[in-house]
């Protein structure tokens, strides 16, 4: 039985992860109201938990990934990673020591949100923000998160991706899975098959409920509305309304 570890209950973003395969770990966390966790998450809850932070030093994947495709000049970075949809075919390529072939299908759903990266790619962290792919990778946390890397070190960040002539003796494209290496790896953007069959750190957010607040944020915005509404009430109404909560 999976085991899901929720090591990250206080801040904005709350966290869960699971050690096992991909697929095992996938369907547990979502059994658990999580969401594997985006590159531009992770940036923003190693910020929220700092350098010293397990979900720091140690990397984990992620819900995006990469597209490889025989003889083009560059390698594709998608939000939508056709492992995401197909885990179990997935695992039987990696158990098969093969690389996960997808059809036409799934490359033109994995291309129409995605980005091209040369094969090889590397940004000094006070360039991410301006760099056209990481700035998309990381969104809005980008700028934080260079200054966050540069506060642990880090000079540079990389991306370990498949060589050219690897890619080009293959005869279809195939995907494999974003692995954000830890700030003890250079936090580096890695598109290599990090063996998906095998026990992994795979790592989710908890989702928000529909209707309760989650945030901070939604917590404050939450009680601004009530005391708003509390100007406009008469007394009884207040008094009925505040016995509902209660009940809450």
């Amino acid at each position: 039985m999976a085991n899901l570890i929720k090591d990250i209950e206080k801040g904005r973003i709350k966290s869960a992860y699971v050690y096992e395969p991909f697929d095992i770990a996938k369907a547990e966390l979502e059994k658990n109201n999580y969401k594997i966790i985006s590159a531009e998450q992770n940036a923003r809850l190693r910020i929220q938990e700092g350098k010293e932070a397990f979900v720091s030093g140690n990397g984990n994947l992620t819900r995006e990934g990469f597209i490889y495709i025989p003889r083009e000049n560059f390698v594709y970075f998608t939000f939508n990673s056709p492992i995401m949809d197909f885990p179990s075919e997935a695992i039987t390529a990696s158990i098969r020591d093969n690389p996960f072939y997808i059809n036409e299908k799934q490359k033109e759903k994995a291309l129409s949100k995605s980005i091209k990266i040369n094969y090889k790619h590397d940004v000094p962290v006070e360039e991410l923000h301006n760099d056209e792919v990481t700035a998309q990778i990381f969104g809005k946390a980008i700028k934080k998160y260079g200054e966050f890397l540069k506060d642990a070190g880090i000079n540079e960040v990389s991306f370990g991706l498949f060589g050219r002539d690897v890619v080009d003796k293959q005869d279809n494209p195939f995907a494999t899975q974003l692995w954000l290496a830890g700030l003890n790896n250079g936090s580096l953007i890695i598109g290599i098959d990090s063996g998906l069959n095998l026990e992994r750190i795979v790592r989710g957010v908890l989702k928000k409920i529909k209707g309760l607040p989650y945030t901070e944020k939604d917590v404050e915005g939450a009680e601004r509305e009530y005391n708003n509404l509390l100007n406009i009430l008469q007394p009884n109404q207040v008094s009925k309304i505040g016995g509902l909560i209660k009940k809450l």
